[in-house]
């Protein structure tokens, strides 16, 4: 199937933070290509996935959750590189990247929204805005694309839409520069495993911003506490 993106869109003022120019050891895309690979996409990954629920479970930092989750997507899911988008506070057709493994700096969305680029229409827009699961074999990207630069490689694809309220307000694409790449993925498990991760680190973000917020309305109340 040969996919092309809508040749009107456009790229928004924001500025990709540098996807291309940079060393490759420096990306989270050479730090999966180095990871074991094996015959079977399924050698050995309960092991894997055991030795990094256990990871995550130490952890405070939502973002930590994400970086531990992605180190592992090539065994998880196959492919070569991922992207993460959002919709979030957005109309349709624009959409956000919100991590990269081409990315050299490791972004947080949270707390460096202002860095991330946005985009308008394009084939990720039509993704994101689907609310579906999608896996595109033989793919042909428009040298138009406003995210080009993020798709050149990719010869197939599969978008797993992350649902918050029965909205996709975000998801993840990951990409193969095979053009049979995900014929062997288990889309219905790669959605749930995702989605459930999705979950969990949006837990952790709503703990760690009510113990924020705990903290800044017990200060106030101990410098009373100490002047009576």
């Amino acid at each position: 199937m040969i996919v092309s993106a809508l040749g009107n869109a456009g790229t928004e003022t924001m500025k990709s933070p540098n996807p291309t120019e940079k060393p490759a050891s420096d990306t989270l895309e050479a730090a999966e290509a180095a990871a074991p690979e094996s015959d079977s996409i399924d050698a050995g990954l309960d092991t894997m996935i055991v030795d990094m629920v256990r990871e995550i479970s130490r952890q405070t930092d939502p973002q930590n959750i994400i970086t531990i989750f992605r180190k592992q997507a090539r065994r998880l899911y196959g492919g070569d590189s991922t992207l993460s988008l959002s919709r979030r506070d957005l109309e349709t057709p624009h959409f956000r990247i919100t991590r990269s493994t081409r990315w050299q700096e490791n972004i947080d969305p949270w707390k460096q929204a202002d860095r991330l680029p946005k985009f308008s229409g394009g084939l990720l827009a039509e993704l994101i805005y689907s609310n579906e699961l999608k896996v595109l074999s033989d793919v042909s990207v428009d040298a138009h694309d406003p995210a080009f630069e993020y798709l050149q490689d990719a010869r197939a694809l599969v978008y797993l839409p992350l649902f918050e309220q029965g909205e996709a307000v975000n998801g993840v694409v990951r990409m193969s520069h095979q053009r049979t790449g995900f014929d062997q993925l288990n889309v219905a498990d790669a959605l749930l495993t995702a989605n459930l991760f999705g979950w969990a680190t949006g837990h952790l973000l709503t703990v760690q911003r009510l113990q924020q917020a705990h903290s800044e309305i017990d200060r106030p109340l101990r410098f009373n506490i100490r002047a009576i």
